[in-house]
């Protein structure tokens, strides 16, 4: 007969930049046992899951944000419930109409400072790439790129760059803040919004909705885990050409396992093998620089895949994103899938 644990959840949230004050930390850590359910909510880095469990080992750890963690000292069962959660949200405050009418090449949105994203805009310049749509919330146009000095220096001979390229980085950026709200900037790293379905009901459905292709800027900086948020949702619902920019390793192998259609036929996306941040980013835009530099090709190679892209959409809109959760998780051990049944219930009720 099985025991039925009715184990304590733990819950842990990381914030970046933010770790949470020494007290709070201290009492969580007392709190974990063998026993224990830790549920992690926000993306994290392997050196912050250490420091927080240290030896301890919890009974599972669960994160409700990642696709995959990897490599990880710890197993940790994840499957993207909050990108669930947040279609479903986004999606049921959809505008009754919506123009796909194709009005520039790429789009881009950036608010968080963060190093992938400054990447992303610096690489716009560096291609000098012009014909696209953007908000940034301007919170900063300089960014520390020690540990991309980092990885470039250790791909000697193998690197991307040439020494003019990477004085170009080294610059501050000069593409202008263009962001469509403004009700204060929290930590001088991002400006603060009401939620994902106001920003796409004002101004991000226009701006996604009238590109060919979504550069996307996960929340992910070297970690070579896999997460996807409602920047990947917005670029589906815009029936754009999905091209993650930097971030995790296989992002769009992970995103075709959740059974979206990645383009692999007009979108390069062997960036996402590539062992460091630079190559990943790098990479992203040197393979793709015909489609992100040729209007005429570029809106002809969405109108003739617009069925499948539509198709991309419907897949979203049908809950695609909860149907592969609850697939994953059936595949969990039972006594865990026990423990948190009435968690999970929250995340699938309308």
């Amino acid at each position: 007969m099985q025991k039925d644990y009715n184990r304590k959840i733990i819950y842990l949230r990381y914030h970046l930049g933010h770790q949470g004050d020494n007290k709070s930390r201290k009492m969580s850590m007392a709190e974990i046992t063998s026993e224990s359910i830790v549920w992690i909510f926000d993306v994290f880095g392997q050196d912050w899951l250490c420091s927080m469990l240290r030896n301890q080992t919890p009974a599972y750890i669960i994160n409700e944000d990642f696709n995959a963690v990897e490599p990880s000292n710890y197993h940790v069962y994840c499957t993207p419930l909050w990108l669930a959660e947040n279609t479903r949200l986004i999606v049921k405050n959809l505008p009754q109409y919506q123009d796909y009418k194709t009005q520039h090449i790429f789009n881009f949105m950036i608010n968080k400072k963060q190093i992938n994203r400054f990447l992303c805009m610096k690489l716009v310049e560096m291609f000098e790439l012009s014909n696209y749509d953007y908000t940034w919330s301007g919170v900063d146009s300089k960014f520390d790129m020690t540990n991309i000095l980092n990885e470039l220096a250790h791909l000697g001979k193998d690197s991307p760059l040439s020494a003019e390229q990477q004085s170009l980085l080294l610059a501050e950026v000069k593409i202008p803040q263009k962001f469509f709200h403004n009700i204060g900037i929290t930590d001088n790293s991002y400006i603060r919004y009401p939620d994902n379905s106001w920003t796409w009901n004002h101004g991000l459905n226009n701006i996604f909705s009238g590109s060919v292709v979504s550069l996307i800027t996960e929340s992910l900086s070297f970690e070579k885990s896999t997460v996807f948020t409602e920047k990947t949702a917005y670029a589906i619902l815009g029936k754009t050409f999905p091209l993650w920019v930097g971030g995790g390793v296989n992002q769009a192998q992970r995103f075709e396992e959740m059974g979206f259609d990645v383009f692999n036929d007009v979108i390069d996306h062997g960036y996402q093998h590539y062992d460091t941040l630079i190559e990943r980013c790098y990479y992203a835009f040197k393979h793709n620089l015909h489609m992100l530099s040729d209007y005429e090709y570029a809106s002809k190679i969405r109108e003739s895949m617009m069925d499948r892209l539509e198709h991309n959409q419907q897949l979203l809109k049908n809950k695609q994103v909860d149907n592969f959760c609850k697939q994953q998780i059936s595949q969990w051990p039972e006594d865990l899938q026990h423990d948190i049944g009435s968690k999970l219930k929250s995340y699938f009720e309308e």
